[in-house]
């Protein structure tokens, strides 16, 4: 037995419930390299003949595009990420005994339904691995949903980001409102006397090359005498 983590990127639960505990079935993903796939064909628990099959075929899927991959390249600015992988996915959930007999697998207790919990891989639309819950009755996905703060809406529940949404635009906002303070406030005042220049283009707002008509024949040509700055 062993516990790992999931990134929840790539876990897809039953989103018809809240509750973790009451998943019916579950799907995670897993990009494989060629290597990786190879690996699983030397574990016996898996269907060496269909991974050979596969690795023939190539990758047909990766995650390019839209979906999760382009959501997780977004996140990481890494455009490459997964490029030319497997699209390995691990499903838990209710098998019926026509989808057991078409892969050639016996049941190995009886069912009232004929509905039965199983263990399915699939990559390339081929199954790699198929196994039947070991507990009979159990139908319950061994995954565990560990959640920052509950959501009532969701079983991911609520992370950090969300939480302090508020706090961090109210950062955001006083940061800035310092910012733009200093900007104006280190900047030097002007004084334009308008009976002694006139702006050319009608608008007293300095800029570059600016022209200004000279309005008081007493200037000489100084026009610090009309415009002048302080701190």
């Amino acid at each position: 037995p062993h516990v790992r983590r999931v990134n929840p990127m790539f876990f897809f639960p039953d989103l018809t419930v809240i509750d973790e505990t009451k998943n019916e079935d579950t799907i995670e993903l897993h990009p494989m390299s060629r290597s990786e796939l190879h690996q699983l064909s030397l574990n016996e628990s898996f269907i060496k003949e269909a991974i050979v099959a596969v690795l023939e075929e190539g990758a047909k899927s990766c995650l390019e595009g839209e979906g999760v991959g382009q959501d997780f390249a977004n996140l990481n600015n890494n455009f490459e990420a997964f490029k030319n992988k497997f699209l390995v996915l691990e499903y838990y959930g209710p098998v019926t005994l026509d989808e057991m007999g078409k892969l050639g697998v016996e049941p190995t207790y009886d069912s009232p339904d004929d509905i039965y919990y199983a263990e399915v891989w699939v990559v390339n639309g081929k199954v790699i691995r198929f196994d039947q819950h070991p507990i009979e009755g159990c139908f319950r996905p061994p995954y565990a949903v560990c959640p920052y703060v509950k959501d009532p809406g969701s079983q991911f529940g609520i992370g950090l980001p969300l939480l302090m949404a508020d706090q961090q635009r109210v950062i955001n906002t006083t940061y800035r409102m310092t910012l733009d303070n200093a900007y104006i406030s280190s900047g030097p005042q002007v004084v334009i006397n308008k009976t002694q220049v006139k702006p050319a283009d009608g608008s007293n707002t300095l800029r570059p090359d600016k022209i200004w008509h000279n309005t008081e024949y007493n200037l000489n040509g100084d026009a610090s005498k009309a415009i002048n700055f302080f701190v």
